[in-house]
């Protein structure tokens, strides 16, 4: 089936005559954008998935997003907006996608926004119950961000399942240990936690 697509933003415009699969189609009609620095509004992207979904039976959306983290991971052409924005956008069809609120979560910490990064990290939590991971930057997370309870919650957590791991046992000890001297107004939680924890990262 032929579609004619005429995307125009305020920094570029693309047209696209493709006679070809519409996986392919979209995933084309992202990456250029991206490619070139411009934003895509949801709007557009709503509309473009309802044409393949409403068109095709091998519309894959999962394996589009998928492919497109991939490439902008390995080009290094994508910066931390266009990764989130593209993992948001794919969440919006599949809310219940562990890998792309992992994805949406790890980008946003990466650039210290730990408010809009725990939310997805506690979702990734109900949908991976015993990933020990999650529930060590969900202690993290709500740390930094002054919920102590919340922190010390997975932090036992962790020491209950995983008792012997030699990776996140030392790690949650830090967390407490900042969390504890913050208690006692001895130091900055937000600086030692970071500062203790940079090398897990």
């Amino acid at each position: 089936m032929l579609l004619e697509v005429k995307a125009r933003q305020q920094k570029g415009s693309i047209d696209i005559l493709l006679n070809m699969d519409w996986s392919c189609f979209l995933m084309i009609f992202i990456l250029e954008y991206l490619i070139r620095d411009v934003y895509i509004p949801q709007n557009e992207i709503d509309k473009c998935v309802a044409l393949l979904e409403s068109n095709t039976s091998h519309f894959n959306v999962l394996g589009l997003y998928d492919t497109a983290n991939q490439w902008f991971n390995v080009s290094g052409k994508g910066t931390m907006g266009m990764l989130i924005q593209i993992n948001l956008s794919a969440l919006k069809y599949m809310p219940e996608n562990a890998p792309f609120h992992k994805n949406v979560a790890v980008h946003y910490q990466m650039v210290k926004d730990n408010e809009k990064a725990l939310p997805h990290f506690i979702k990734i939590l109900e949908l991976e119950p015993n990933d020990p991971q999650n529930m060590f930057w969900i202690a993290k997370c709500s740390c930094l961000l002054g919920d102590f309870e919340l922190s010390k919650k997975h932090c036992e957590m962790i020491k209950e399942k995983f008792p012997d791991d030699p990776v996140l046992i030392p790690q949650v000890n830090m967390i407490l240990d900042a969390i504890n001297q913050a208690e006692n107004g001895s130091v900055d939680t937000d600086e030692n936690t970071q500062r203790k924890t940079k090398w897990y990262r």
